[in-house]
């Protein structure tokens, strides 16, 4: 705790008058109040300190701007970028022990550089004369981001359905947060590219955005995004109903936004892309209580007519377990016409 005070004061001091040289009154201020002098003698502090004051409430929005930078971002940012490495199964096992023993002291590391960062922007100042809508850029949007989040809460529980059933609150908070991330890259684009003063440089970094998601098949995962949406509306089956689309059949683990999890009859889970179920023949066999399956069962014609009865009274003692289960056995006989005996007919 006392180190990351440390830390918060730190960027304090070193950073003190960055925001406030973008050009307007503050940087006026300041300048008139250090006497437009390099070096002053220590006695001046206390006629330094009440020219000062006359800017108390804008130093302490930068208070609290420095202390978010140097606490709570550093944290966030190392965690963010260790979630990403994770997902990379080659890296994860130097990700793991980086979070078990290097989080703590990346964390202090990347605060310090925070710190210097922003003393070395107060150098930058007469090129950042829009500092402070970057500043209040950023906070703007941490409330796109608690909106969003809200808009989640909501939808869920306006359209989540039973609370057993969390496939369509799946759906429903991966469609929301596909929509937050395209909200916050325009506004952040829209905000942060004025930097350079050229709308003809905002206007190609859209187009150019949407011709890389166009080109790393963006359409693609829109089609299945749709193809979510499509089954969260109409709702043809839900978890743990036995389905079949295409040549996969088996009973639903799990409904997402872009695919959908079958596990099928020997153990084993298919991603079906939800894009399948717009154009595939899809079959709930889970909506009616009863149906009618014809099994053929095939045994060799040495087989003992014994061991068949055998067979069929075990059948007829693990159907009488379930009441809901009828079984009507037929036998049909296939007698040799050829004098090869490997030949039935």
């Amino acid at each position: 705790m006392k180190q990351r005070r440390f830390l918060a004061v730190a960027a304090l001091t070193g950073v003190m008058g960055v925001v406030m040289a973008d050009g307007g009154s503050s940087a006026v201020g300041y300048a008139r109040c250090m006497k437009d002098s390099s070096c002053m003698p220590l006695n001046e502090i206390p006629a330094w300190w009440v020219c000062m004051q006359g800017q108390a409430v804008e130093y302490l929005i930068l208070a609290g701007a420095m202390i978010f930078f140097a606490t709570f971002l550093p944290r966030v940012t190392l965690s963010f970028m260790l979630f990403i490495l994770g997902k990379f199964p080659f890296v994860r096992e130097i990700v793991d022990d980086y979070v078990k023993f290097c989080t703590t002291s990346t964390t202090y590391l990347l605060s310090a550089t925070l710190c210097m960062g922003a003393a070395i922007v107060g150098l930058l100042s007469p090129y950042l004369c829009r500092f402070h809508i970057y500043i209040w850029g950023i906070f703007f949007l941490m409330w796109i981001y608690s909106v969003f989040n809200v808009i989640d809460r909501l939808a869920i529980r306006r359209f989540g359905g039973k609370a057993a059933d969390n496939s369509k609150k799946v759906v429903i908070s991966e469609s929301i947060k596909l929509l937050r991330l395209l909200v916050l890259v325009i506004v952040s684009m829209y905000i942060y590219l004025q930097m350079w003063q050229d709308q003809s440089l905002l206007k190609y970094s859209f187009l150019g955005m949407l011709g890389g998601a166009i080109a790393l098949g963006f359409a693609g995962a829109t089609h299945n995004a749709v193809g979510g949406l499509y089954l969260v509306l109409n709702a043809p089956f839900r978890v743990d109903e036995f389905i079949q689309v295409g040549a996969v059949h088996g009973h639903v683990q799990r409904v997402a936004l872009r695919f959908t999890v079958i596990l099928t009859l020997d153990s084993t889970n298919v991603f079906v892309p939800n894009s399948f179920f717009l154009y595939k023949p899809m079959v709930n066999y889970s909506q009616r209580p009863k149906r009618q399956v014809t099994l053929d069962i095939h045994v060799h014609p040495h087989t003992s007519v014994a061991l068949l009865e055998t067979l069929l009274h075990e059948l007829h003692v693990m159907v009488q377990c379930n009441k809901n289960v009828c079984l009507v056995c037929s036998a049909t006989v296939w007698v040799c016409i050829s004098c090869n005996p490997d030949t039935w007919g």
